[in-house]
C-alpha cells in the first residue's frame, strides 16, 4: 500500500457526496435525454451538471496539486482506493452514455446545449485522468519502478529532449 499524502481524501464521505451529487444529476438528465423533452429544460439541467461537475472536478485537481488540504484523514486501504477509482470510471461512462444520446438526437448542435454538453464532456474526461492518476500512484511499487528507470536513464546519459519523444 502506497502512503502517498495525496491519496488519503479519496473514499472520504465528503468526496463520495459530491460524486453521488454528480451521478444524480447525470442519471436524471439520461432519461431526459432519450425522450428529449423540453430542450429548455434540458439546456438547464446540463448547465446545472456543468457547474457541479466543474466543481467537483476541481476540488480534485486542488487536492492533487496540493492547493488544498483537507482535515486528516485515516490513509485508504487499498480497497478504497480500488472504489474511487471504480466510482471516478462509472461516473465517467454514465456522462459519456448522456453525451452520445444528446448527440443522437441532435443536442450537441443545438445553441442552447452545445456548449454545456462540450464543457461536460471535457469535465469527464478529466475525471477519466485522475482515476488513471490515482490507480497508479496506489501502486508504488509501478512509481518506484518508473522513478528507477528515470534515475538509471539519466544516468547512463540516455536523455532527450522533449520534442523529440512521440
Amino acid at each position: 500500500m502506497n502512503d502517498c499524502q495525496v491519496l488519503k481524501p479519496f473514499g472520504t464521505d465528503h468526496l463520495e457526496s459530491e460524486f453521488y451529487g454528480v451521478l444524480s444529476l447525470a442519471s436524471g438528465l439520461a432519461s431526459n435525454v432519450k425522450s428529449r423533452t423540453n430542450v429548455l429544460r434540458l439546456a438547464y439541467g446540463f448547465y446545472g451538471m456543468n457547474r457541479k461537475l466543474a466543481t467537483f472536478v476541481s476540488e480534485v485537481q486542488d487536492i492533487l496539486t496540493g492547493k488544498v488540504v483537507p482535515p486528516a484523514a485515516q490513509p485508504p486501504t487499498p480497497a478504497t482506493l480500488h472504489d474511487a477509482v471504480s466510482y471516478l470510471e462509472y461516473l465517467y461512462r454514465v456522462i459519456d452514455t448522456v453525451y452520445e444520446s444528446s448527440r443522437r438526437v441532435g443536442l450537441t448542435n443545438n445553441s442552447l446545449t452545445a456548449g454545456s454538453l462540450r464543457s461536460i464532456r471535457k469535465h469527464a474526461e478529466d475525471l477519466l485522468d485522475v482515476a488513471n492518476w490515482i490507480e497508479v500512484a496506489s501502486d508504488s511499487k509501478s512509481v518506484n519502478a518508473v522513478f528507477e528507470r528515470a534515475s538509471y536513464e539519466k544516468a547512463s546519459g540516455e536523455i532527450y529532449d522533449l520534442h523529440q519523444v512521440d
